[in-house]
């Protein structure tokens, strides 16, 4: 997904929609705008080599595509791995600018304790794999010292894996909240409990949670492919 164009266009729409949203006409106030990618920067602020030019009009990355597309007055930071160590200077020169601007980040990297209340709209590129990923990326911006309202925007595309973690989040979340509140889990419920990424990637129980239709039915096909009418 990180690849494609439909993707590249949604999000090039959404930082259009977030940049010309009236409350920053109506308070004077530039656009500042956090897109984040929930898992890796290979695509997003560097090439798929792991290289990043400085020059952020080289590469085909999405920040390099997004300097070079979006009008010249927006400019665009980049915070991710490479330059974590500097962390507070990148945030710093991002609120400090006095023109609209996007920063383009991970979701690891805005960690905890991390202050971006100088924007108010965030783009998460694909759904995080919990809620609280999602909720804690937006409370980093809807900190004591905003004064706008907080816009969050999440990129997911129909019949595709993302669709599937969200869903399968949404699941989590609602075990969660009912484990909170005594209610005895079910066996699976105690799994998605317990589940993790990693666990989804291994292909256990829950990873056919986060598979496309398609690759449902042939996940199906395998299971029972020469295992007679009783396994079926």
């Amino acid at each position: 997904c990180l690849e494609s164009e439909t993707k590249y266009e949604r999000l090039y729409e959404a930082i259009d929609i977030a940049l010309q949203r009236p409350k920053y006409l109506e308070s004077g106030t530039p656009p500042k705008i956090v897109v984040a990618e929930s898992s890796f920067a290979r695509g997003i602020t560097r090439d798929n080599t792991d290289q990043r030019d400085v020059d952020l009009t080289i590469g085909d990355h999405i920040a390099a595509r997004l300097a070079r597309d979006l009008p010249q007055e927006v400019k665009i930071f980049v915070l991710d791995g490479l330059n974590s160590r500097w962390r507070e200077q990148v945030i710093a020169d991002f609120e400090k600018h006095t023109g609209p601007s996007v920063l383009l980040t991970l979701t690891s990297v805005m960690g905890e304790g991390i202050d971006i209340s100088c924007a108010s709209d965030g783009i998460l590129i694909t759904p995080p794999q919990t809620k609280a990923r999602r909720e804690q990326f937006a409370r980093r911006m809807n900190r004591i010292g905003q004064n706008m309202d907080v816009h969050l925007q999440v990129l997911e595309l129909a019949g595709t894996i993302e669709q599937g973690i969200s869903e399968y989040a949404e699941r989590k979340a609602t075990v969660v909240e009912d484990f909170i509140s005594g209610r005895p889990l079910s066996a699976e419920e105690i799994e998605l409990l317990e589940s993790d990424v990693s666990e989804i990637r291994r292909g256990g129980y829950f990873g056919y949670e986060v598979m496309s239709p398609r690759e449902k039915a042939s996940w199906i096909i395998g299971k029972i492919y020469g295992k007679g009418k009783e396994a079926i």
